[in-house]
């Protein structure tokens, strides 16, 4: 597929999982199969939501401890790329949020785009002024990173090697590419869950879900929610203040030992304030609400949509909700 590349990068791995929208980003993308265990029975489905509001908290996302001589590139041509940060061996602890901020630099001033393979990943980055970064979300136990150069000489990096945090829980991270810089106004993300998809008179519990703070020259707003279980998850993103016509791409990202998954959603715009669902996720299975080629049938009444599958699983939504 073509379209045109957002600010921090772009997955390139897997089927789509909506059409493309105006505005920055990609067609989704994903590496999830359709089922898979999440979270050990038993345990909460998140972080019950504060009296004082959601959002607030959370950790800082890392920068994996780099020295900025990094990890140079082999092979013919002009020009060399190195990895930065993380460093090789990088492992994030319980308190991290699941991201590693990857840096780098280019000597060859003509490159513009970089390729960064995460495992299985393959993100197309901006390369502005030499240097490159791209907030990564760490979705798999351990997860080997390198940098390549888009050019027949195919300069690459050495493999740097990640690990997630021991016996991390399942997490559901979604990510805001904001493109070239983050708009003036506020952003905040709220969760619900509910444990039937299959009835709208279910109990709805609101958790509260942690912003990951990121570096101020990334022009991307990140939240997380950790020990996700079996059920409907809903990520819901107010906005306050934001400019006429602020475009935005929002990333879904379901880290081990659930199903790992990596999905871009459909490119929005927004202006003033108001909340949207930015995330319907039903897990298991880790598939979205707008994943249509996964369900085999859908229906409407009135006031809500039905979409189901061979299998027996049936999810229900409000309509405009």
């Amino acid at each position: 597929m073509v379209a045109t590349a957002p600010t921090t990068g772009k997955d390139v791995a897997g089927p789509t999982a909506g059409a493309a929208g105006g505005g920055i980003g990609t067609d989704a993308q994903s590496t999830a199969p359709t089922a898979g265990p999440v979270t050990a029975a038993g345990t909460a489905p998140g972080e019950v939501k504060s009296e004082t509001g959601v959002g607030s908290g959370g950790q800082a996302a890392t920068e994996g401890g780099g020295n900025g001589e990094g990890q140079r590139g082999s092979g013919r041509g002009p020009g060399n790329i190195a990895i930065t940060t993380p460093q090789n061996g990088f492992t994030l602890s319980p308190d991290d949020a699941p991201i590693v901020v990857v840096r780098g630099n280019v000597d060859d001033p003509e490159i513009n785009r970089i390729w960064l393979t995460a495992n299985n990943r393959r993100i197309e980055v901006r390369v502005r002024d030499g240097k490159f970064y791209y907030p990564l979300v760490v979705v798999d136990p351990t997860t080997k990173i390198s940098a390549e150069l888009p050019t027949s000489a195919g300069r690459r990096t050495e493999t740097i090697t990640v690990h997630a945090a021991p016996n991390a829980p399942t997490t559901g991270v979604v990510v805001i590419d904001w493109g070239e810089e983050k708009p003036i106004g506020t952003v905040d993300m709220g969760v619900t869950w509910r444990a039937r998809a299959d009835r709208l008179d279910s109990q709805n519990m609101k958790l509260f879900a942690k912003t990951a703070k990121l570096p101020d020259d990334i022009p991307v707003s990140a939240f997380y929610l950790r020990n996700l279980q079996a059920g409907v998850y809903t990520f819901m993103l107010s906005y306050k203040g934001l400019g006429g016509g602020t475009p935005f791409t929002p990333r879904f990202f379901l880290t081990s030992p659930g199903v790992p998954t990596a999905r871009d959603m459909k490119p929005v715009t927004l202006a003033g304030s108001g909340s949207m669902a930015a995330v319907r996720v039903l897990l298991p299975h880790a598939v979205l609400w707008d994943q249509d080629e996964w369900f085999t049938g859908r229906s409407e009444a009135s006031d809500s949509i039905t979409k189901f599958r061979d299998d027996g699983t049936t999810w229900i939504e409000r309509k405009g909700r």
